[in-house]
């Protein structure tokens, strides 16, 4: 009728997702006592952020990539958005999100 060929609530990127979210489970259990694990703890971090800023970042090559980003394939298009947020969220989070949990925290002291 709608044309709409996808189930609803569920479609069929759980077949990509969800072995990748078995195999994280799998690889916190092995190396559960273990140190933190450095960039799992950055990303951790970097999180907010990062949810804050992609959709910025993937509008922003969309209309101002130039010829490079729209020629570009899939994969080298992921890894130039992955990369673009990743960096752009690290400096969100060291220059704006943790300073201002510091000062929100010296605000409810008193």
């Amino acid at each position: 009728m709608t044309g709409f060929n996808s189930w609803h609530g569920v479609d069929r990127s759980v077949v990509f997702i969800a072995p990748l979210i078995i195999s994280l489970i799998l690889f916190e259990i092995k190396n559960k006592n273990k140190n933190n694990i450095k960039w799992i703890s950055f990303l951790g971090d970097i999180s907010y952020s990062l949810y804050l800023c992609h959709l910025i970042v993937v509008l922003f090559y969309n209309n101002f990539g130039g010829s490079f980003f729209s020629a570009s394939s899939g994969l080298s298009r992921f890894f130039i958005l992955v990369t673009t947020s990743i960096f752009i969220s690290y400096f969100s989070y060291k220059y704006i999100e943790k300073p201002s949990a510091i000062i929100c925290r010296k605000l409810l002291k008193y």
